[in-house]
């Protein structure tokens, strides 16, 4: 089951059946690492959880250190692809969750387990290190069809691929049902029959859309980045700014979506994001400038 969504918070890696901490470093020489050793030490931690609890329900959150900066691949991967270091770390991220999945499989446990796989942010080739990401991706389109990438407020910045499985449980095929990350809390907490505290404001119960149950799922969500955006339907709507677009984010080649007007974008016939519609759905853009008003004042 393949989920369109949008996040925001940090590394979501694998996931699921109580809850643990991978990994503790205490200061001085304690805290040093040796980074092309992250996978396999954070793989090994992981996989001695999986074995301390497979008697019991766990929940396991991974969050994976690939593909972020610095992208230092281990010499078992080093060369594993065509497009230098960023290629050889997708490579190594690929095997972590392998590992992970296997294990499942070996015990017998992966029949009951939901795995949510997905990220943080849309990509970014040239993060400000000299890996020649951008020269050596060759046709390779990171973001597909979508503009922008991290940092963006459009919709490769935000819109992340995610794959939920669970045998038995998720049917395979594709949703467009529109979820943030923040909802995993609220749906999660539905599934386990587990209460969350009534001061969570953000996170909404969505559990049959992650579930290919639903194609719907949320009827607005915020698209929060250095240009705020809205999702309603079929609609993207990305607020005005009177600021230019950051020095620091041109650098890394990435459209903010900064812009002194409202943009308005069609999603079902224009993903790319290519085609401002304000001006031709006045009554839509001041539905969603009005709404996104709404929602930031009641959240302030």
């Amino acid at each position: 089951h393949l989920l369109k969504q949008h996040t925001d918070p940090q590394h979501l890696g694998t996931v699921i059946n109580g809850i643990s901490r991978i990994g503790h470093m205490k200061g001085g020489e304690d805290a040093e690492w040796i980074d092309e050793d992250f996978p396999f030490v954070l793989t090994k931690k992981a996989s001695q959880f999986i074995n301390e609890n497979k008697r019991q329900p766990f929940f396991l959150f991974f969050s994976l250190h690939d593909i972020h900066q610095p992208r230092v691949p281990h010499v078992k991967f080093v060369e594993s692809s065509t497009m230098g270091p960023r290629g050889d770390v997708i490579t190594q991220l690929d095997w972590c969750v392998g590992e992970l999945i296997k294990q499942l499989e070996d015990l017998g446990l992966k029949e009951n387990t939901l795995i949510i796989f997905t990220s943080d942010n849309g990509p970014v080739l040239d993060d400000g290190y000299v890996d020649y990401a951008r020269e050596m991706v060759g046709d390779h389109q990171p973001a597909g069809v979508y503009r922008g990438g991290k940092y963006s407020g459009f919709e490769a910045g935000t819109r992340v691929p995610t794959i939920v499985n669970w045998p038995g449980k998720v049917k395979p095929g594709q949703s467009a049902a529109l979820v943030g990350q923040t909802d995993l809390l609220a749906s999660l907490s539905t599934l386990v029959q587990s209460p969350i505290e009534e001061n969570v404001l953000d996170s909404r119960d969505y559990l049959d859309a992650w579930l290919g149950k639903d194609e719907i799922g949320r009827e607005y969500l915020v698209e929060e980045a250095y240009a705020m955006g809205l999702r309603w339907k079929n609609w993207k709507y990305i607020q005005p700014t009177r600021d230019e677009q950051p020095g620091w984010i041109t650098a890394k080649f990435i459209e903010a979506g900064y812009s002194s007007k409202p943009q308005l974008y069609n999603l079902d016939n224009d993903p790319g994001e290519q085609n401002n519609v304000a001006e031709d759905y006045p009554k839509i853009t001041l539905q969603l400038t009005q709404k996104l008003e709404e929602i930031m004042q009641s959240h302030d």
